[in-house]
């Protein structure tokens, strides 16, 4: 069990799925025919081998600032020895490669870089303000764009749209986490955007982003309605843009860290229910 909370087995699923949902209904000829693609399931097994060892490593380097954050899911030089987490990390990277130079040239590259980028983030970058932030995000988006840098065909837009949803929400739920995670950044000497403004100020940013989350889901409803995608408009008006109404108005009374920490779960509940969407682009 400790390995799999090491891994954040729940994200990886989420992963899995969104990159199946992408390639089933944004890019297959089909929509309610699967096709069992054999490169497919390597490209999404290479794509949770990042995630994992992206996840990994950002806890060996963060053993510290856990055990003031989080100090009950410490796994790194308690449950699993470090030495052997290091392994393990280097193990999952040369799967990662080994099946990158079996797909293609153009996926070998993106995962030496990916994998570069979430070493360089662990490492530094993530206390660097906005910085960290962003490469996060970045990453969030890529599992989505990447199955169609394998297969590209269908609407661009779309897969585009569905990325930039990723990216957008995953700034926001990296600042509510910055805010949950404030005492033991301070102590781990991370200059995040709580630390620098301050939580009010940060609360105003986070209403900010918010709103033009949900300015950003109407102009992708109009461009839907416009090529008839009426279910999945409906859909998004409904699940994604009222749950992200109802958390702006939270947000007013998000002080503790606990309160952040729901915050975050909230955000993460609206990735899902904007994932989910691309279920109804076919009908």
């Amino acid at each position: 069990m400790r390995i799999l909370n090491l891994i954040r087995y729940k994200n990886l699923i989420i992963l899995i799925f969104s990159q199946l949902l992408a390639y089933q209904f944004l890019i297959s000829d089909s929509c309610f025919v699967f096709e069992p693609d054999p490169r497919l399931f390597l490209l999404i097994v290479a794509s949770v081998l990042i995630a994992a060892s992206a996840n990994i490593i950002n806890d060996y380097f963060d053993i510290n600032i856990d055990r003031i954050n989080k100090p009950e899911q410490v796994v790194v030089g308690r449950g699993i020895k470090k030495q052997l987490v290091i392994i393990i990390c280097t193990l999952l990277n040369l799967i990662t490669l080994g099946i990158g130079i079996y797909l293609s040239k153009t996926l070998l590259l993106i995962f030496i870089l990916t994998l570069l980028l979430t070493y360089l983030y662990s490492a530094f970058l993530k206390r660097i303000c906005v910085v960290g932030n962003f490469v996060v995000s970045l990453l969030l988006a890529l599992p989505i764009f990447i199955v169609w840098i394998y297969k590209p065909q269908g609407s661009l837009i779309l897969i585009c749209s569905y990325s930039f949803f990723a990216f957008f929400t995953g700034i926001i739920r990296e600042i509510a986490k910055d805010c949950e995670d404030i005492a033991g950044d301070k102590a781990g000497n991370c200059k995040t955007i709580p630390i620098l403004l301050g939580i009010q100020k940060t609360k105003i940013l986070l209403k900010t982003l918010i709103t033009g989350l949900i300015l950003s889901l109407v102009v992708f409803v109009s461009y839907l309605i416009a090529e008839k995608y009426i279910l999945t408009s409906i859909y998004i008006l409904i699940f994604v843009g009222g749950f992200s109404v109802m958390i702006l108005s939270k947000v007013k009374y998000t002080n503790t860290s606990k309160d952040f920490s729901g915050l975050s779960r909230s955000i993460k509940i609206i990735i899902v229910l904007g994932l989910l969407s691309m279920i109804f682009v076919c009908f």
